[in-house]
């Protein structure tokens, strides 16, 4: 019995490493991608002063690309710049506590950043990414709350091992190095420091899994040790205590029936108390190995990472819920089937590459039409590789994670347009207003007849001018735009938009049509909602010919959103730019700026909404928009 449980135990620690160890990386690399987004920011924030246009409005948009929460500029311990966003209010103390603190960026060199955590009133916390310029000038962005990532509560090793200890036979759980307790379940306050206990020392210099029998809060319990080391400082001894109750009321029982076999072996012959004594230890070893396999299924149950155990021959031995979820296995219905016959061929081919003991490798395969990432690290089960029966494979889903890092691919490239497009429009304009005034100050002082050609010279400089200030205002607008709260009633604003465009429709014979729902409203700006309807409705105008039908309609996609499509039978995208049309300055449309479809797609984006566009196979190109619910 005791070596059955200690055997869970080790199990259980083996993968409650292998989780702690994905946990540890995955937020050391999510820490890391936002940590850079506000090294990114700042440096764009240094250029923008150098360039002498630095202002709270452009700080403002820096905090929003970089998901901060706010950012002050400070020249000689005066605040150059600054903006608060949702800390308005605690401002004054934010910008205090940053002067007077010991944090100040005058020791780093340029190009160097500091990140550290600064304590405000109310137990409250920023934490703060610095930097400073070669001109004395000192940035400090910041984020509310010991980290910069937000939302760790739910996917922490503390979370783990809270959850782990909650399940019936497990007293505690922890990880303790030689300075203390860096992690333990809620029912740990203190334990015995490591260098005062020869078992942890021993465990930890002979880097083994030991077992030993031990008191906590006056009660017997079943530890169970192993080192861990990881990445970062979460580095010492993890530690695991199994509920002695049963066992010892297990062999109090048995002690006991062991008395009254005694007083038998007087009346009956050897034969029968032979039999009643392999009786009861079947008893007792089938009651014990249920209730073993009981806690350990509950503990699989728990852990969020997917976890397979088969044998050498490839049969299922055990799969967990999160597993099954995650490769896309029925409930309950893959346990002594053959890994051939279950799992996806990348999953099955990364199982056979595991020639060493222990094996970290990350596949892609398809699952209900969706591609998915997920790391898996994979080990054998025993002494060693030729004495091991079964292998153990954690699978931790990491598609999410490999999203996020293409978005921030795309969100930084499309910053740096729209801070490229801000440089061009500033240039630009002063000279265009300059040519425009010039321009008309000309048509006014010559003569009317003074020539067809010069006055159709000087209205073309007039239209083309004009044309020139659209671009510059489109850059503007794409590069500066920020999100305004506010909703919109979807039915008066799509047949205000309709009348708005029915005459140029009408006059290129194309029919409008649209189908509304009752009491629709979103949750976006009015003005905001009317840009991105003309754009669509125009572009699907300019892409008909005579007798084509544009069609509007507005439905549910689910119980909180709500979604418009606006499809057209004309000549549809073309293929080679289907796949970037909401990126900027692509366009195939005659005199486009290839700017409407990227400022579109930013102003959905930031409502937390979403946009896609493709060809119709029928013929045409339809764009389909899911808006939150007003």
């Amino acid at each position: 019995m005791l070596a059955v449980m200690e055997n869970s135990g080790a199990n259980l620690l083996e993968s409650l490493v292998f989780n702690a160890k994905t946990i540890i990386e995955g937020r050391m690399l999510l820490g890391e991608s936002v940590r850079d987004n506000f090294i990114r920011s700042i440096s764009n924030l240094q250029e923008a002063r150098e360039r002498g246009y630095l202002d709270s409005d452009y700080v403002g948009n820096e905090v929003w690309a970089a998901d901060a929460d706010g950012c002050i500029v400070v020249k000689s311990d005066e605040v150059f710049a600054s903006y608060f966003g949702k800390l308005g209010i605690r401002s004054s103390e934010i910008v205090d506590s940053l002067l007077s603190a010991d944090y100040l960026a005058d020791d780093l060199e340029e190009n160097e950043f500091s990140t550290f955590e600064l304590q405000l009133g109310n137990e409250e916390a920023i934490t703060v990414v610095s930097g400073v310029d070669d001109a004395g000038f000192s940035y400090f962005m910041f984020k509310t709350g010991k980290f910069l990532v937000s939302g760790w509560r739910e996917f922490s090793i503390t979370n783990l091992l809270d959850n782990i200890s909650r399940e019936p036979g497990i007293e505690y759980v922890l990880l303790q190095n030689y300075e203390g307790i860096i992690f333990a379940s809620r029912k740990v306050e203190r334990m015995i420091a490591i260098v005062d206990d020869p078992f942890l020392e021993e465990t930890l210099q002979d880097s083994l899994t030991n077992s030993r029998i031990t008191e906590f809060y006056d009660q017997e319990v079943l530890e169970v040790a192993r080192p861990f080391f990881s990445q970062g400082s979460f580095n010492g001894i993890l530690r695991l205590g199994l509920s002695m109750h049963l066992y010892n009321e297990l062999t109090a029982e048995y002690r006991n029936r062991i008395y009254l076999l005694t007083a038998i072996l007087i009346l009956l012959t050897f034969l029968v108390i032979g039999a009643l004594y392999l009786y009861q230890r079947s008893a007792l070893y089938s009651e014990s190995l249920s209730h073993t396999k009981e806690v350990h299924d509950k503990v699989l149950a728990q852990i969020p990472s997917g976890i397979l155990e088969f044998d050498r021959e490839g049969k299922i031995l055990a799969l967990n819920p999160a597993g099954e979820e995650l490769l896309g296995c029925e409930p309950n219905q893959v346990i002594g089937k053959n890994i051939e016959n279950v799992l996806p061929r990348e999953i099955i081919a990364a199982l056979h590459k595991n020639e060493n003991r222990t094996r970290t490798s990350e596949v892609e395969f398809d699952r209900d039409d969706e591609r998915r990432n997920v790391t898996i690290i994979s080990s054998y089960i025993g002494d060693s590789q030729e004495n091991a029966a079964t292998r153990l494979a954690l699978f931790y889903d990491i598609t999410q994670l490999r999203r996020y890092q293409e978005q921030a691919k795309k969100d930084q490239r499309l910053k740096e347009l729209g801070d490229m497009s801000a440089g061009v429009a500033h240039e630009i304009r002063n000279p265009l207003n300059a040519i425009s005034i010039a321009v008309q100050r000309l048509r006014e002082e010559f003569p009317s007849d003074g020539g067809a050609d010069a006055q159709r010279l000087l209205h073309h400089l007039i239209s083309e001018t004009k044309r020139l200030n659209k671009i510059v205002e489109d850059f503007l607008l794409f590069a500066r735009y920020s999100h305004q709260p506010g909703t919109s009633d979807l039915n008066e604003l799509i047949r205000s938009v309709v009348q708005l465009v029915k005459p140029q429709a009408d006059r290129q014979n194309v029919d409008l049509e649209y189908h509304l729902l009752n009491g629709a409203t979103v949750n976006l700006h009015s003005e905001d909602m009317k840009k991105v309807m003309l754009n669509l409705i125009l572009n699907a105008i300019d892409a008909c010919d005579s007798g084509d039908m544009i069609v509007i309609n507005v439905a549910e996609s689910d119980s909180n959103r709500i979604k418009i499509k606006v499809s057209d039978t004309g000549k549809g995208i073309p293929e080679e730019i289907i796949d970037k049309i909401f990126q900027p300055y692509v366009s195939k449309k005659r005199g486009g700026t290839g700017l409407g479809l990227a400022i579109a797609h930013r102003i959905i984006k930031d409502a937390d909404g979403d946009i896609v566009a493709e060809n119709r196979p029928e013929g045409g190109a339809e764009f389909c928009i899911t808006l939150p619910k007003g």
